[in-house]
């Protein structure tokens, strides 16, 4: 039990680290300072999280299924 608690907090910051990475390298090739208060940010913020959430469930589903 302690295990799965311990490799679903791994997995949060993973994903939460892939998020903002991506929603950095996003910002920085349009070229705008990272402001969190905008909505258009806020928007790419949303949709770039949800594409590295999506291609971290990818990569974790198929190492489950490598072994």
């Amino acid at each position: 039990m302690i295990h799965a608690l311990k490799h679903s907090a791994k997995s949060r910051i993973g994903i939460l680290l892939t998020g903002l990475a991506l929603y950095g390298v996003a910002l920085m090739e349009l070229g705008k300072p990272m402001e969190f208060g905008d909505p258009a940010s806020t928007a790419l913020a949303v949709v770039v999280a949800g594409i590295g959430l999506w291609m971290w469930e990818v990569v974790h589903n198929a190492r489950r299924e490598a072994g």
